[in-house]
Formats: C-alpha cells, sequence, structure tokens
C-alpha cells in the first residue's frame, strides 16, 4: 500500500472514531483535506463550510461538523471529497473561497453555493475551467442576486444528494 495512502486511512479512522476529541477530530480533518487537494502546508484561510435546507435567499446556514464532512453528498463524493476538490480549483486561482454551502435544489439535486469577497474572485471563465477539471460534469454558473460585496459561483455536480444525509 501506498504511504500516502495510509496516511489517508489514519486521518479517516482517526476522524471517525468514538473517543477522538473534537479538536483533534478538526485537525485530522484539515489534514485529510489538505492532502487530499494536493498541499499539505500552512494555510491562512479559514474557509466557512455550511449545509442548508436549501439554496436561495432564504436559505437556512447550519455549520457541517467533521464527522459530517465525511458523510456522502453526491453519488461517490463525500461532503470533504467536494470540499477539497473544490479548493485544488480555487487554489489554481490563487484564492480560497469564504463559504461553501451545500444544499441541494428540486428534491434531490446537489447545489453548493461559493462564496468570494468581489476583490478576490476568480474571472468566471476561469473558475468554470478549474471546476472541470477537478469536478467533471459539474455545471457553474454566476449568481445573479449575490451582494454588492461579493461574487457567488454556483456549482451543479452530476448525481442524486444521498436522502439520509439531507438537513430536514
Amino acid at each position: 500500500m501506498p504511504p500516502g495512502i495510509a496516511i489517508l486511512d489514519k486521518l479517516r479512522a482517526l476522524i471517525a472514531h468514538d473517543s477522538t476529541p473534537a479538536n483533534e477530530r478538526r485537525a485530522a480533518l484539515d489534514r485529510l483535506e489538505r492532502l487530499v487537494r494536493g498541499y499539505d502546508g500552512p494555510s491562512s484561510v479559514a474557509t466557512r463550510i455550511t449545509r442548508s435546507t436549501r439554496i436561495g435567499r432564504q436559505r437556512r446556514m447550519l455549520p457541517v461538523n467533521e464527522r459530517d464532512r465525511l458523510a456522502g453528498y453526491t453519488e461517490g463524493l463525500s461532503l470533504a471529497d467536494c470540499i477539497a476538490r473544490i479548493a485544488r480549483a480555487c487554489g489554481a486561482q490563487g484564492q480560497l473561497p469564504e463559504q461553501i454551502d451545500f444544499g441541494c435544489y428540486g428534491s434531490d439535486r446537489p447545489v453548493i453555493a461559493v462564496r468570494f469577497p468581489v476583490d478576490a474572485a476568480p474571472q468566471a471563465v476561469d473558475f468554470a475551467a478549474a471546476i472541470g477539471e477537478t469536478m467533471p460534469g459539474t455545471r457553474v454558473n454566476l449568481a445573479n442576486r449575490s451582494g454588492p460585496e461579493e461574487r457567488l459561483f454556483l456549482l451543479y455536480p452530476p448525481g442524486k444528494v444521498d436522502a439520509r444525509e439531507a438537513v430536514a
């Protein structure tokens, strides 16, 4: 087994173990996400990760805890996998987002809102191309109803939201 796989397995076990203290679980998850996106150095950007009952103007955002990040979101991808792929695409643009909000539209179709400050936001075409490389089949739209100080991208990955994990 390659050494990188062993580290990922150890981190996943540490995160999922009942007796792991919350601060260690959080640190292990942060390292896991850095490894998955291909960067394990220090990071000064703290992206807020939330989950909404629905994406839109009247959404109710709930913080995503460390265990929930390992839960399935779309077919074959966990929340942590999606976060890492978005972070990898954002890293190619030179800026991590302020917030990533997971939700759904319709009854079970996934949508991810990725928010940047307006002065640090990537170009829409470049960002869509970077997302397409890390999350094949994902459509990217620039939201036309975001605030004046933010740029909001909506990502529509293929697959269904796991109904057991959807926020009620």
